[in-house]
């Protein structure tokens, strides 16, 4: 559940601030008023980019939306009200992320909430798209309809995502197994070599001694180069989180030779697609 940061003060008028963990802000001033606290602001607390719980969190992929949406659809299509499906539907799904958010969802829509609205709440589990399709669901009383067209959508986004994944595999195992051989030769085979260069009094070659440098600092530094890869990847999720470091990122991929090319495939199909979901619920 989120927390909430508030200011108020008590009974006594005495200041009071600090950090609540409830289901919704409406839930938050009911758990203060309970311990007397009378808030005069309160606010969701705002999470850092890399947190633990977005680290080990299961992420909302599009199959878990798929099926969301297609048994969403069922439901209405059945004439189950909104406020039974989805209560149906918070104790059916699987993925933690995804059932806190219809918990949360249940009972903001409880409350008199629209669906929208209470989706619009939580952009890190529910795409723009879909919160927009549902508000347009809700306008032309269709909502039925926009979550059977949703499922379709994001059938095809979980087949395009596996077609791409699959076109990348063969060629990043080949990287990665280039890797570890290259780790193998300047870690165990080239170090043998060391004392036979040692003994030709000679100076070698620079190529040479950048070489034999760098399997030295494999060896004796390797922890130095592991924690270093660990801060850049740690920098670039950081980086990436930004909304310029978006653009930058996404920018560079469609420039990669190759994968550039696909990326941009990608993007396009997803747009055609997207636009053509909006059109189709006008």
């Amino acid at each position: 559940m989120p927390n909430y940061t508030y200011t108020g003060k008590t009974l006594s008028g005495e200041a009071a601030k600090g950090t609540i963990t409830a289901t919704s802000t409406d839930n938050a001033l009911n758990l203060l008023r309970k311990k007397n606290i009378y808030p005069i602001k309160i606010s969701p607390e705002k999470k850092s980019s890399m947190n633990l719980d977005s680290i080990f969190s299961p992420k909302v992929k599009s199959k878990d939306l798929s099926l969301f949406c297609r048994q969403f659809f069922a439901m209405l299509d059945a004439g189950i009200p909104l406020v039974e499906s989805i209560d149906l539907l918070k104790r059916q799904t699987g993925n933690k992320r995804l059932k806190e958010a219809i918990e949360n969802i249940f009972e903001d829509v409880q409350k008199g909430s629209l669906l929208s609205h209470s989706m619009k709440k939580q952009p890190d589990v529910f795409p723009e798209i879909l919160v927009y399709m549902v508000e347009t669901g809700e306008i032309s009383g269709q909502l039925d309809v926009v979550m059977g067209r949703m499922a379709d959508h994001f059938d095809k986004e979980t087949k395009l995502k596996t077609k791409v994944h699959n076109a990348m595999l063969y060629p990043v195992i080949v990287c990665f197994v280039a890797l570890c051989v290259i780790w193998f030769l300047l870690t165990y085979v080239l170090p043998s070599f060391i004392d036979m260069f040692s003994g030709f009094g000679a100076t070698l070659p620079l190529p040479t001694r950048i070489l034999l440098a760098v399997s030295s600092a494999f060896r004796h530094y390797w922890y130095i180069l592991f924690g270093s890869i660990i801060g850049l990847v740690f920098l670039f999720k950081r980086y990436y989180s930004t909304e310029e470091g978006r653009y930058k990122i996404d920018e560079l991929k469609l420039k990669i030779p190759i994968f550039g090319d696909v990326n941009r495939k990608v993007a396009t199909s997803r747009f055609s697609r997207t636009l053509s979901s909006l059109l189709a619920s006008g």
